[in-house]
């Protein structure tokens, strides 16, 4: 059931049915982890029935820890009366009056104890084949939801990070502009320097100082870098499918492209532009983090 949209690792389902003589409840919550957990609350009647749901669940979901709970409430408790198999009532009083005899001093069975002897109380029992099918496609009904209200969630995710997306794409294309005058910033600090110390200006050694300050606070790498990742990750979300470990990854270069950038800036408006994209960018790895 994979498909192309993307997923939260975050939703909820429930689903109820009359299934072998009772009522089934099944409730499917999902919500963030590394990896695929599956935790399981089953009522014994379908305890047998854990490892074909374990697989249902993973030929659908990919990550996320899913708490599945199981609830089954027999008809019979709901009525008046129960169905009693008087002939195992008659055998266990045969047994009973054969212990008094042989063990005079021992007591005899309560109402409590016969009632809960195995087999007194006659329920409706469906095959354990027509249970089985029963329960597993109301499991499977109740796991579709579950997967559509994950992708739901998706949906909206989706249209967050593109929009982060493009806002520190806005950033950036107002950083570009300006580096080409970073370098001539740098040779009228030099300059500057050179004139209050009431030296006379040696081109060769100016020319020497711009290399090593060009060279030490050259961003264009991480300039250039910070445009691929950004695309990128642009291009996985409006893929969708299973991404949230492509887009973590690339969050994570961007946050570090960032900071280099901010390292080596010279440039007041170009450091004063980065902190808004690192501010945006944090908030891309949050919203991330819900991603299946």
């Amino acid at each position: 059931m994979q498909t192309n949209t993307m997923s939260s690792m975050t939703g909820f389902a429930s689903g109820t049915g009359e299934i072998g003589g009772g009522f089934l409840s099944i409730d499917l919550k999902s919500v963030n982890h590394r990896h695929l957990d599956l935790q399981f609350r089953i009522a014994e009647e379908f305890r047998f029935l854990e490892p074909q749901l374990r697989k249902l669940i993973t030929q659908n979901i990919s990550r996320g820890k899913i708490d599945c709970r199981i609830n089954f409430k027999s008809a019979n408790a709901e009525k008046n009366f129960l169905k009693l198999d008087k002939e195992v009532i008659k055998n266990i009083g045969k047994m009973s009056s054969t212990i008094h005899q042989l063990l005079p001093n021992t007591r005899p069975l309560s109402i409590n104890e016969i009632l809960h002897w195995p087999g007194v109380i006659l329920e409706d029992e469906k095959p354990i084949e027509e249970l089985t099918a029963d329960t597993m496609d109301l499991f499977s009904q109740t796991l579709t939801c579950l997967i559509k209200d994950r992708e739901r969630e998706g949906l909206v995710l989706k249209d967050i990070l593109l929009h982060r997306l493009k806002r520190i794409q806005e950033l950036v294309d107002k950083i570009e502009p300006i580096l080409p005058d970073t370098i001539l910033k740098i040779q009228e600090r030099i300059s500057k320097r050179f004139n209050e110390a009431e030296l006379a200006i040696d081109q060769d050694r100016l020319h020497q100082e711009l290399i090593f300050h060009s060279t030490k606070t050259d961003i264009d790498e991480e300039f250039n870098r910070l445009k691929v990742h950004i695309q990128e990750a642009a291009s996985i979300c409006s893929k969708g499918g299973v991404c949230g470990k492509r887009l973590d990854f690339l969050a994570q270069e961007l946050h570090r492209e960032s900071n280099t950038l901010n390292a080596k800036s010279v440039d007041l408006n170009i450091t004063q532009i980065n902190m808004e994209i690192k501010t945006l960018i944090e908030q891309l790895r949050e919203q991330i983090q819900n991603i299946e």
